[in-house]
Formats: structure tokens, C-alpha cells, sequence
């Protein structure tokens, strides 16, 4: 067995530099057999120090266990560190991974296929469609139980003739395998082949939670769950977030969910009546440039293109061969501009425009719009020698 194996709970060590290579911004370092677990069987790599540099990642090579570290490190000997948080952490959710797949087997006869440790969750994938919320709910309190009882997790080795006598579940060895197989034992509960870092007992697992469950094609599901820290920070987030809803919506968590209801219903209100205001100013401003000379230019600060749009529309239906040019100016960035009318004429100014306001546009059957950081300059394309249009939120003059 490996050093991570034989004793996870090891983080220094000393090991011996054989070679190190840069690899893009990156260095490679050989060196006799570390503490350091590589990337495999869906568990994520060690981190930590080899010789003072940081450990990015951890693989298996052609000419063996390669690690990826931040800088260079001399040849010889040298110091080798784990970060013990993190490969606690894996080993908490790796061990749980063992007792959660046993469970769905025995108690539902639903097998795990593959396996996924992530920085904020785990996910394994099931050979069902999905699992009811009485399942989750039942699956849930019998892997506590088995917490709360501590059964040891050992680990040993056995020929690969062997397996089939000893109870042992497992997916299959990897192609071209040799050799000892090493298996981790739950008491009493699971046996399995397995190549990770694991807890000496279910104990400190500390409690499991699943998350949620979602579809993966036609016949399988992923399920998602945490163990133990990752637990405590999510409950640690949850509490933050009630203490910062509390003060927001002046009530209490039991009352949450109500009062978020309300805001969503007021502010779809608020959206439907806003609709309508836009609907009413559109005809207006409509109305008023379907009377004005031709090329009719208008700045509408702060407008949305979405309601510049419904204004050429409108405008268009009312003056077909008139060319309409809209300048929405945004206070600290680009605005927005379009031009709507005679295809051929908006075809031939649109990219000039563009051009004359500092930014990009485009568009077809008579229409083009774009962005830009000096919309003003738009009108010495369209109208040569006119000053620019007065805007709306201006006073009259006199």
C-alpha cells in the first residue's frame, strides 16, 4: 500500500527530489514515493509543500507519481507537507461516499455508477430515474445512525482470486491492473475496493446531508450530499443568511417565505404597471415624432433598448419612408443607438454611425443598432451641420 494509505492522518514526511522540470508557468517534481495522494478514483488530488514550494496537483505519470508545484526545488532531499484540512475534509466525504452507496444498495437495491468530490459538494450517480422524498429522507437517518455508532474503517489487501469470497462490492478493476487489490472496510456495513484516503471510524463522519437530487438522461439520477465540516459551514451560511433576512424583511425565519411571496407578487405588479406606463409613453413620444421633419433624430437618456425598439416599430408603422434615429445616452458607459426606417438608407448610415460614435452595431431589414461612447456625434452623420436634439428631461429654454 501506498503512504497515504497506510496512514492518511500522516501530513509531513520527507522524500527525495530525483528530478525537476519546468511545464509552463509551472515545475514538475519527481522524487521517491510521498505522502501526497494523486488524483483517482474521483477524489482530488493532495495539496500542500514539497521543499518549501506549493503543490498544485498531483498525478500519476508514465515514469510515475508526478507533482505540480509553483516553483522550483532543489534536488535531494526534502521536506513533504499535506494540507490536513483539505485531506481530512476528502477523507470525511470519501468514507461517507462508501456508507451512503451501501446503504442505497441494501435498503433499495439502487447501485452507485461513478463518483464526483467536489470543493463544495459530493455527487454520485445512481442506476435510478430518481429517489422519492421518503427514500432521502429514510436513507438519511439510517447513514446517521451508522454514524452515531462509530463502526471502524479499516483497510487491507487481497489477491485479485480472492474477491469474489470476500463479500467485497466493486465496479471492476481498471484495465490491465496487477497485483494486490486494496480494500476498505466499513464494520459490518460496506466492502470495497478503493484506492483513497479514509476516517479510522463512521464517528468522524459527523452527519450527513443530502442536498437534492436531479434527473441524468433517461435512467439515472445524481444525488448530491455533504459530510461533517462541509455540514457545519453550510449551516454556518444558512444561520448568516436568516440573520441578514431577518433585519431585510422585519420578521422572523418562520415568517421567510411568506413575505418574500409578497415581494415577488408586488413586484410583479410593479412590473405590469411599469408595462403599461411605457406602453402609454411610447404612443406619446410616437405620436409627437411621426410629426416632425424627416430625418427625425430624438435622445432618450436612460431608455432601454428593448423600448426603443417598440418606438421605431410604432413609428415605422406610422411613417414608413422616414428615417427615425434614437440616441439612449448612459450616464458612465456606453449608450445606445438605432436606426429604423428605408432599408437602403439605414443599410448606408447604420455603419457610419457606429463608426461616428466610437462603437459597434449591426442589423438588417431596415434597422441597425449598436453602442457607443459619443452618441451626439451621430447627428453630424445623419443631419451634417444640425446641433444636437434637445433632450427630454430638458427644461424649455426662456
Amino acid at each position: 500500500m501506498e503512504a497515504w494509505q497506510i496512514d492518511p492522518y500522516r501530513w509531513e514526511d520527507e522524500a527525495e527530489v530525483l528530478a525537476v522540470e519546468p511545464r509552463g508557468a509551472a515545475w514538475v517534481a519527481r522524487t521517491t514515493p510521498t505522502i501526497l495522494f494523486p488524483e483517482g478514483g474521483g477524489q482530488p488530488a493532495d495539496q500542500g509543500t514539497i521543499g518549501g514550494a506549493r503543490v498544485i496537483d498531483v498525478k500519476r505519470g508514465r515514469g510515475g507519481v508526478e507533482h505540480l508545484l509553483d516553483g522550483p526545488v532543489p534536488l535531494g532531499p526534502a521536506r513533504v507537507t499535506v494540507d490536513g484540512a483539505r485531506r481530512f475534509d476528502h477523507m470525511q466525504q470519501h468514507t461517507g461516499q462508501h456508507l451512503l452507496t451501501a446503504t442505497l444498495i441494501e435498503g433499495w437495491d439502487v447501485g452507485t455508477t461513478s463518483f464526483h468530490l467536489g470543493p463544495d459538494h459530493v455527487a454520485i450517480e445512481l442506476d435510478a430515474a430518481t429517489l422519492p422524498d421518503s427514500t432521502l429522507v429514510d436513507a438519511e437517518e439510517r447513514v446517521n445512525r451508522l454514524i452515531l455508532e462509530g463502526r471502524p474503517v479499516t483497510a487491507f489487501e487481497a489477491e485479485p482470486e480472492e474477491l469474489a469470497g470476500l463479500g467485497v462490492r466493486s465496479r471492476g478493476l481498471p484495465e490491465g491492473f496487477a497485483g494486490r487489490v486494496r480494500l476498505v472496510d466499513i464494520a459490518g456495513v460496506d466492502r470495497n475496493t478503493c484506492g483513497g484516503t479514509h476516517v479510522r471510524s463512521t464517528a468522524e463522519l459527523g452527519l450527513l446531508k443530502l442536498l437534492r437530487v436531479e434527473g441524468v438522461g433517461q435512467r439515472g439520477c445524481r444525488l448530491y450530499f455533504v459530510y461533517g465540516g462541509r455540514v457545519r459551514r453550510r449551516l454556518g451560511a444558512a444561520v448568516e443568511r436568516e440573520l441578514a433576512l431577518n433585519r431585510l424583511l422585519s420578521t422572523g425565519p418562520d415568517n421567510h417565505l411568506a413575505a418574500v411571496e409578497r415581494l415577488v407578487e408586488d413586484r410583479r405588479a410593479l412590473d405590469r404597471r411599469l408595462g403599461q406606463l411605457e406602453e402609454q409613453l411610447a404612443d406619446g413620444l410616437v405620436a409627437r415624432l411621426a410629426a416632425a421633419p424627416e430625418p427625425v433624430v430624438e435622445r432618450v437618456p436612460g431608455a432601454e433598448l428593448r423600448w426603443l425598439q417598440v418606438v421605431a416599430a410604432r413609428f415605422c408603422e406610422r411613417r414608413p419612408d422616414a428615417l427615425l434615429v434614437l440616441l439612449a445616452p448612459a450616464e458612465g458607459e456606453a449608450g445606445t443607438f438605432l436606426l429604423a426606417g428605408p432599408p437602403e438608407r439605414v443599410a448606408a448610415l447604420g455603419p457610419r454611425v457606429a463608426a461616428a460614435v466610437g462603437g459597434k452595431g449591426g442589423g438588417a431589414k431596415g434597422r441597425f443598432q449598436g453602442k457607443g461612447a459619443c452618441l451626439d456625434r451621430a447627428l453630424g452623420v445623419v443631419v451634417p451641420g444640425q446641433l444636437p436634439p434637445q433632450r427630454l428631461s430638458d427644461p424649455p429654454e426662456g
